[in-house]
């Protein structure tokens, strides 16, 4: 890597956290995905564990952007920010579902986070580096992305797609969105996939929005949506995604009803009962608005929110008013401040690009957590284990 990303990282440094005594050693035997521009590096231990690291050394820090071509010599990405911000957000996500089974099922199993001082020489000097970490489960299987549907039997597809909705949803129905599924996020483990009992896992959370702490309520009001629990309200429209492919049938109407069947009557008190809109065909609305509504309003602007628009569409309506709430702070921020030689594009989830210039460069800290994660490229690596939120 050059020295300016050197020199930056050594200058920058992440949130801090509570560090614990608690240690732990272990020897990285297999790469999973490492390498240069590959953001977080994922590594096998010598325990059975995945190690998740987030290094900003090896995430992009040469910004390019068509729209920014000619400060293309200035500008660079603010590669700590978007480490931590990717570490942030898995930790959150992980932490939230701590003693849950649904880790070990719909999502790895985790094992706390970490941090590491990674020794760098530099001009004769030996200085030290904070990097995060998580520790995983390693999840035996296959991804999703290098099956090939088509050599699969109609049930052996349905099964699959039926095990990934339901694991999605046992996530976001807990308050957690996942934001980035995709087939190269899920791993099925098994062989026999029309296995009633296989299991669909799925992974990556570095793009996931908490959301009681998104909006900053108890989990208990962390919006209506996720009391609105079951799937026909939230992939409805899956058929005419093309991230599946090959997963569903082409005939839609074989595909909804097929899905109406499995889920309309809420699988025995799993999910909340649904029946048909009928001012949309294949829509839906809850039977019981007591059931799936905290107090019918939105805990932060106090809108109604009516069984009705319980649809596929509110989670267009959320993304909507999220949206025009970080434009809303954004103007504000650039009105306050126009003179600042950083640009920033934030996601609602506090997910998002900073881009600096070298010349005065800064990193802002994050506040209210205490948990950290790091990992070294180094064989051998001895952690400390963060407190938890």
């Amino acid at each position: 890597r050059t020295a300016t990303q050197l020199g930056y990282c050594l200058d920058h440094h992440p949130a801090p956290g509570e560090i614990l005594d608690e240690t732990h050693s272990f020897t990285i035997i297999k790469e999973l995905r490492t390498g240069d521009r590959c953001n977080a590096q994922i590594v096998l231990t010598d325990n059975g564990k995945v190690a998740k690291i987030y290094d900003p050394l090896y995430y992009r820090f040469d910004y390019y952007d068509p729209v920014w071509e000619r400060y293309r010599s200035e500008l660079k990405a603010d590669a700590v920010y978007e480490a931590e911000i990717d570490y942030y957000n898995e930790f959150l996500a992980y932490e939230e579902f701590a003693g849950d089974p649904v880790q070990g099922t719909a999502m790895p199993r985790y094992f706390k986070s970490w941090t590491i001082n990674v020794p760098v020489t530099l001009d004769g000097r030996v200085l030290f580096r904070q990097v995060r970490m998580i520790l995983l489960e390693y999840i035996l299987g296959k991804c999703m992305l290098d099956i090939e549907p088509s050599n699969l039997s109609l049930q052996a597809r349905r099964n699959v797609m039926v095990k990934l909705i339901e694991a999605y949803c046992d996530i976001k129905f807990k308050g957690v969105v996942q934001h980035d599924i995709a087939p190269r996020n899920i791993i099925i483990c098994g062989e026999n996939y029309e296995d009633l009992s296989l299991r669909v896992c799925i992974i990556d959370f570095n793009r996931s929005t908490v959301f009681h702490v998104a909006f900053e309520v108890p989990r208990s009001k962390a919006w209506a949506i996720f009391r609105y629990r079951n799937p026909l309200l939230h992939f409805s429209g899956l058929d005419d995604n093309p991230t599946f492919d090959g997963w569903l049938s082409e005939d839609e109407h074989q595909t909804k009803a097929w899905m109406w069947h499995l889920w309309e009557d809420g699988v025995a008190g799993k999910y909340a009962k649904v029946k048909e809109n009928p001012k949309r065909r294949w829509s839906a609305v809850v039977l019981d608005d007591n059931d799936v509504d905290w107090e019918g309003q939105h805990p932060t602007t106090g809108d109604t929110l009516a069984a009705e628009t319980a649809q596929i569409g509110v989670q267009g309506m959320h993304r909507r008013r999220m949206r025009d709430a970080n434009q809303e702070e954004e103007d504000q921020i650039s009105t306050q401040d126009n003179q600042s030689s950083v640009m920033e594009y934030d996601h609602p989830a506090s997910q998002g690009e900073r881009l600096v210039d070298d010349k005065n460069a800064k990193h802002d800290s994050f506040h209210g957590f205490n948990n950290s994660s790091d990992n070294s490229t180094d064989k051998n690596t001895n952690s400390e284990a963060f407190s938890s939120t």
